[in-house]
């Protein structure tokens, strides 16, 4: 007479109790370790005999088609009773607090001229140097300078490591 593998669950496989009992998936590896994580026990696993009661499904989970219901492919359990230090915590977060300034903040619009009004090449200079990720050097330029650069990185890395050796060995004499 098997008994549900699930915690807190005491269903027994009686005659007319109108719970099915399914034994656990071994034939397909990834759905088994599904079951067995959605079951949460620690250390445990399911032995060839151990089954979990219908109560542990959903109802769409079934296959009543035939005279036997059955489970349909690839399902998991997902409906269990845990105790409460196993039971998920699901805390609502507060609302944001509105952020105000300051009644002595002054808030002034920066009035910039817009590209369409600027007429002199003085101008748009003065834009394209106005930012600091702005760089005047052609991409092919930059990727250089980012490739000797990270060669030095690297070589610094094997100095750095190679003096780490060396104290270590000479603290070992």
């Amino acid at each position: 007479m098997p008994a549900c593998a699930s915690i807190n669950c005491t269903n027994r496989q009686l005659r007319g109790c109108g719970k099915t009992f399914h034994v656990f998936p071994f034939s397909q590896p990834e759905i088994l370790k599904k079951w067995v994580i959605s079951m949460k026990r620690d250390n445990w696993s399911p032995s060839k005999k151990s089954v979990l009661c219908s109560d542990h499904f959903e109802q769409s989970c079934f296959d009543r088609t035939e005279q036997t219901t059955r489970l349909k492919a690839g399902v998991v359990p997902t409906s269990f009773k845990f105790p409460v230090h196993l039971q998920k915590c699901t805390k609502k977060r507060k609302q944001p607090k509105e952020r105000l300034l300051p009644p002595d903040a002054d808030i002034q619009c920066a009035k910039e001229p817009m590209a369409e009004e600027m007429t002199t090449p003085s101008d748009i200079s003065i834009i394209q140097t106005d930012h600091t990720y702005f760089t005047k050097e052609s991409p092919r330029a930059m990727k250089h300078k980012l490739d000797v650069t990270s060669a030095k990185l690297c070589e610094m890395k094997k100095r750095l490591k190679v003096s780490q050796q060396k104290t270590r060995r000479l603290h070992k004499r």
